[in-house]
């Protein structure tokens, strides 16, 4: 029999109610939206303001990295600290760190030192300055304070602090010069004497060097006399210490008893000729190399090549790897041979093109060779006649940071020196 209770009956079940559902997720979403949104404007505050410095920390470098090596510059031509100080202090001031002039103060300083290149170190206290080292700052204990930060405030965070610092240093030069004193730098048709300006150049280095006393540390200078054969005049040596001596003697001149500076004594006109005294002294330097001295010396050519090895293994003896080196070359002409018997007051000239071709060569190798040692070479011509063929030889010898300045006038030879003295570059060290 059937029971119709059981049947009938339905198990009673609560009316759906989806909207309120969703309005309960609803809010555990916002919850969680609030909850990740301060993670996610902690990182974007701290990506914005990580950039925010690290822009002013690049300023910062920026500044210093300016002033120390516009300070330096005016240190090394000036020798003034006083006057380093304002220019490095001036080029601060055209620098802005996060759109504020950057001010000298307690934390942001210009110090000058002694730059040790061995040990990589800044000592302000050295016996010697030849270096300037710049710090930039913002910080709490800085005028400006330290920089303000875009979005970290909404963390708590208001403030960063930026330090930048660069030390700018001379290294010490070894120069060697390379003195052509062949028979050219006198004009026969007109019977002048030339090598005056080369002597005046090479004392107005020496001047430049010698700073009134106070020669930059480890600079060295050395001569090497050249014609047909090369001669070490002066061993290298320091500056400070060989001034006087070198002074007097490439100050003298042909009426001074003692040798002095002079060209060689394959200059001469036949020796049993009146022509013998003019203008020389019998105790010049011995150039006559490869000939004899004779009645009737040959012209004995000039090696540059020789010249030039002759100053590179002069630089390399040194053994310092740290120290700028440099030749000077200061040539009235270009490599040649021998190839001029001096007979007469004019002297009968023939040229071998193959042979002058071949000096050419030579010189160019030693260049290279000079080169490879990281020695530059910077070439200064007396090109009296203004022959082309001379000056395009000579101007290929130039390496590293050397550079090619010819002249017809021999008065402008010093004030060529003084622009290859002023070129020694700068080195950033740190």
């Amino acid at each position: 029999m059937e029971k119709p209770d059981q049947m009938n009956v339905q198990l009673a079940r609560p009316a759906r109610r989806p909207n309120a559902a969703r309005r309960a997720r609803g809010g555990n979403y916002a919850v969680l939206f609030g909850v990740s949104m301060i993670g996610v404007l902690g990182f974007a505050a701290l990506a914005v303001d990580m950039s925010w410095l690290l822009l002013a920390d690049n300023q910062a470098q920026n500044a210093a990295d300016a002033a120390a090596h516009a300070g330096l510059i005016v240190l090394r031509n000036e020798r003034d600290q006083s006057q380093a100080y304002d220019v490095a202090e001036a080029v601060l001031g055209m620098n802005t760190v996060v759109g504020d002039s950057v001010v000298v103060d307690s934390e942001t300083t210009i110090v000058f030192g002694g730059w040790d290149f061995s040990t990589k170190t800044f000592d302000p206290a050295a016996a010697y300055d030849n270096a300037i080292q710049v710090s930039v700052a913002r910080n709490s204990g800085s005028t400006q304070g330290a920089v303000g930060l875009l979005l970290m405030p909404l963390l708590g965070r208001n403030t960063g602090n930026v330090w930048a610092q660069a030390t700018s240093a001379l290294r010490a030069r070894e120069i060697m010069v390379a003195l052509d004193i062949s028979i050219t730098w006198w004009n026969y048709g007109g019977e002048t004497e030339h090598f005056e300006g080369a002597r005046d150049a090479l004392l107005g280095l020496l001047e430049y060097a010698w700073n009134d006393g106070s020669p930059f540390p480890g600079d060295q200078l050395g001569l090497v006399v050249y014609t047909g054969d090369p001669v070490v005049y002066a061993p290298m040596g320091y500056v400070a210490s060989e001034y006087a001596s070198w002074y007097a003697d490439w100050d003298d001149d042909e009426n001074d008893s003692t040798q002095g500076l002079e060209r060689c004594n394959s200059n001469y006109m036949p020796w049993n000729t009146a022509y013998r005294d003019y203008l020389f002294e019998t105790n010049m330097i011995d150039c006559s190399y490869p000939r004899d001295e004779s009645a009737n010396p040959l012209y004995p050519g000039t090696d540059i090549a020789g010249a030039l090895d002759l100053a590179t293994a002069s630089l390399n003896a040194l053994g310092d790897t740290e120290a700028l080196k440099s030749i000077i070359l200061l040539a009235e002409h270009s490599a040649d041979c021998e190839s001029v018997t001096l007979g007469s007051m004019s002297g009968t000239w023939t040229y071998s093109s193959a042979c002058n071709t071949a000096a050419h060569t030579a010189a160019r190798q030693a260049a290279n060779r000079a080169a490879a040692d990281d020695i530059s070479i910077y070439v200064m011509s007396f090109n009296q006649d203004n022959i082309g063929l001379h000056r395009n030889r000579l101007r290929s010898l130039i390496k590293g940071r050397g550079f090619f300045a010819d002249t017809d006038d021999a008065t402008d030879l010093p004030d060529m020196m003084e622009s290859i003295a002023l070129d020694i570059p700068i080195a950033l060290v740190q």
